[in-house]
């Protein structure tokens, strides 16, 4: 029988062995999972994403409690401890018996009686001994070495990530952000100003036992609070408003002057910056590509439920024969990259972040920001975006794109808001969740020289 602890370990195994995201995969199995009642599937998410946001420090429990390595453990056995684990020390509510006995479980039926007979001892050592256990704590007087190693058990951050991130940040820093990274997410919905005012959304809401509060950060936006999936609502059926973190809802303040008559997105994705452009320039030709139709189908989907009548999407590479060099006002490139400024969102992609892996993407994001240059018209402009905080992907794929086509510049946004100027830099501007508690961001605006 499928419940919520089966679907949360499910996800927790793939996640560590097949590197797939934590979300899709809760998506896939709750979709298969129909008569699961949502007091369950909330009970899944908030399994699988606070066993995963306090991984490290999970183990660091466990071995308190006895002998446990996490290295030389099997994956499936520690899947099952670290769900357990989670359940023991930080879910008041949950019985400490359920939470030991349906690991046990869940053990036993992929591992047999021996596997389960060390959870089952392992887990209730820990119940015995959770209320002496030792509690990390961040070690901001001692040396760097101990310093980071604190955070990083605290925080339940890899030690590479904290020490990369510590040659930016003054100690209080680094620990605000990673602190912020480990928060839940902040709901935010992008108010469709086509349909509706962003003040009838927030009464509508409200009606609805949401709680609603303006973004400091975008006019268009609503900080939400309240019970129950936003999608599910009537106003999200009628297209009155869109689910969308507040750091990307940046991009079209960022494009607000340019009054573009044509725009190409050409990694859309699912059609999020896409229709916020085509619902900010509502007389514009807004096209969307992407290389995968199941994403394009997503695209005219929201498009259609948004009523949106000047969106046109393709499917293809980035230089598809329908997107004809030269006929764009501006062009959006969304990058591919690590992901780390949505860390709140996916909390198994600290562990992902390797120097390789930074050097493969930030390549890539190169090529395709040149590739870019064919579509724009002359004069053109051109919006590089990541959800990275990584200078790799950011900062130096930009200063790299200068130094090849000298005919291009930074544009320096002088109608940025008052709130965002301190995050201009050089090549762009840089959002960090521990200043704006939105996703990290960045985005470079770039144009032919006159």
């Amino acid at each position: 029988m499928t419940s919520a602890r089966t679907i949360a370990y499910e996800v927790l195994l793939r996640v560590q062995t097949q590197r797939s995201y934590s979300d899709s995969l809760l998506d896939a199995l709750l979709t298969k999972s129909q008569n699961l009642p949502p007091t369950e599937r909330r009970f899944a998410k908030a399994l699988i994403f606070g066993t995963l946001r306090n991984r490290t420090l999970l183990d660091y429990y466990l071995m308190q409690a006895g002998s446990f390595r996490p290295g030389k453990t099997d994956v499936r056995t520690l899947a099952a401890l670290r769900l357990g684990a989670y359940q023991v020390m930080f879910m008041e509510r949950v019985p400490d018996s359920a939470a030991v006995n349906e690991s046990v479980g869940l053990v036993k039926e992929r591992c047999g009686p021996k596997a389960a007979g060390f959870v089952n001892a392992l887990l209730r050592r820990l119940v015995r001994c959770k209320s002496s256990l030792e509690r990390p704590k961040v070690a901001f007087e001692a040396d760097e070495a101990k310093f980071v190693k604190s955070v990083a058990v605290a925080f339940s951050f890899p030690e590479y990530l904290v020490q990369r991130w510590r040659h930016r940040f003054a100690r209080d820093q680094l620990v605000a952000l990673i602190s912020k990274l480990n928060e839940l997410p902040v709901k935010a919905v992008r108010v469709n100003r086509t349909k509706i005012t962003v003040s009838d959304l927030a009464e509508r809401l409200a009606m609805r036992g949401f709680g609603a509060e303006a973004s400091a950060l975008c006019p268009s936006a609503l900080r939400l609070s309240g019970p129950g999936p936003l999608e599910e609502t009537p106003e999200w059926r009628e297209g009155l408003f869109t689910v969308q973190d507040e750091g990307a809802q940046v991009l079209s303040l960022l494009v607000e002057t340019l009054r573009p008559h044509s725009i190409v997105d050409v990694c859309a994705g699912i059609g999020q910056k896409l229709t916020l452009l085509a619902e900010r320039f509502p007389i514009a030709l807004v096209v969307g590509n992407d290389t995968y139709l199941r994403k394009v189908e997503q695209s005219r989907e929201q498009a259609k439920r948004l009523g949106l009548k000047n969106v046109r999407l393709v499917a293809g590479d980035l230089l598809s024969p329908t997107l004809r060099p030269k006929s764009f006002d501006l062009v959006i490139l969304d990058a591919p990259c690590t992901g780390t400024g949505t860390i709140r969102r996916h909390p198994e992609i600290r562990w992902r972040v390797r120097p390789s892996h930074l050097r493969k993407t930030a390549s890539l994001a190169l090529n395709m920001l040149e590739s870019c240059m064919q579509l724009a018209k002359q004069p053109g402009t051109i919006l590089y975006s990541t959800c990275s905080l990584e200078p790799e992907e950011n900062e130096e794929v930009i200063r790299k794109f200068l130094s090849r086509n000298a005919d291009f510049e930074v544009c320096r946004l002088p109608d940025v808001p008052a709130l965002l100027r301190p995050s201009m830099g050089e090549f762009g501007l840089t959002l960090f969740p521990h200043v704006y508690d939105c996703d990290g961001m960045f985005f470079s605006l770039l144009r032919r020289k006159p």
